[in-house]
């Protein structure tokens, strides 16, 4: 697994700053050097490391006072100060406060990811709302809100798609209607799969792409300008995952993902509560297209945030019908209405 941040700053300069800080011992920065020295033993180093960040409160101050560059926006060489920041403007909850939170609601949940792909999450989430004040990308604007909504949300979708797939596996994931980047950025954060991320907002896309570079992603996450009906006529990509949250519905989004998905791929798509006659509309788009419905997984969101479901359809034939169909016809003129 990749480190999120500058690896080379990360993982030898701040123990050094943990060390003068008195957050820790040289028993422990030994401990920690010789686990450094063995490879194999990267994401052990990385886990330790970033569960001293959570326990440290002065980020910022340490890093003036050793004259480490602290800036809101890079993560390269400065990966840290950035937790002492609130998430909006002038609300008290830092990425920090967001940090903790999130890895508790991953231990309650057993989603078994580890710390340092948390603080991804949480820098990604970090981003994209200091981007939202000056390009909207969301209208859910407080927090903890948008931790449960966006962050954690997007943490689910991986654990589902690990009932699945295997998350260290270098697959390849499409996220339709990307928005701010969730699911996509965030389950690139805990997993090796190469990300595609599709908007037909051009500032949605460059944001995204913003993002993907300040977390260090930009080699794996990619997001791309365009209306799903086109992509594929210029791209000719296939993919083995794909994904879409409160898009459209589920027959439609069906339509949409065929001419993507490989024969025995997956598709994961989430909704609140999907009524009946939409769930029947997605049985009938899905035997035409060549889809069986695996799974509806079923979850209550932290704290009376909502109902939640993930809809799993595995590609298991060749689509009956040609596709895509041209722009708009999905929506006009549903399969589900033939």
């Amino acid at each position: 697994m990749e480190a999120p941040f500058g690896a080379s700053y990360f993982l030898i300069s701040v123990p050094l700053i943990l060390l003068s800080s008195g957050s820790c011992g040289l028993d422990t920065v030994d401990w920690y050097q010789s686990k450094l020295n063995h490879t194999h033993d990267m994401d052990v180093c990385q886990d330790f490391l970033f569960r001293e960040v959570l326990a440290f409160d002065d980020w910022a101050g340490m890093a003036e006072s050793i004259e480490v560059g602290c800036t809101e926006n890079s993560s390269h060489g400065e990966p840290l100060c950035w937790l002492e920041n609130d998430f909006v403007t002038n609300c008290p909850f830092t990425a920090k406060d967001g940090l903790r939170m999130l890895e508790k609601l991953s231990d309650d949940y057993s989603l078994g990811f580890e710390a340092h792909q948390l603080i991804s999450v949480i820098h990604h989430l970090y981003l994209m709302y200091r981007k939202n004040e000056v390009v909207n990308l969301t209208s859910i604007r407080s927090m903890p809100d948008g931790l449960v909504l966006h962050a954690f949300d997007s943490l689910v979708f991986a654990k589902v798609i690990s009932k699945y797939e295997k998350l260290d596996d270098q697959l390849r994931l499409l996220d339709m209607g990307t928005g701010g980047g969730f699911p996509g950025i965030p389950i690139a954060c805990v997993s090796n799969y190469d990300a595609e991320l599709l908007d037909s907002a051009g500032k949605k896309v460059n944001a995204c792409n913003e993002f993907a570079s300040e977390i260090g992603l930009e080699n794996r996450v990619h997001a791309s300008h365009d209306r799903l009906e086109e992509f594929v006529k210029r791209s000719g990509r296939c993919f083995d995952i794909v994904t879409a949250r409160a898009l459209a519905k589920l027959d439609i989004l069906i339509e949409y993902a065929e001419p993507y998905v490989k024969q025995g791929g997956y598709l994961f798509f989430g909704k609140a509560n999907p009524e009946k006659q939409e769930l029947t509309d997605a049985s009938k788009v899905a035997k035409l297209c060549g889809f069986e419905i695996v799974s509806r997984e079923t979850f209550e969101l932290p704290d009376n945030y909502g109902h939640r479901e993930i809809v799993v359809l595995k590609k298991v034939a060749k689509s009956k019908v040609r596709l895509p169909r041209k722009n708009g016809e999905a929506r006009n003129h549903p399969l589900s209405a033939r």
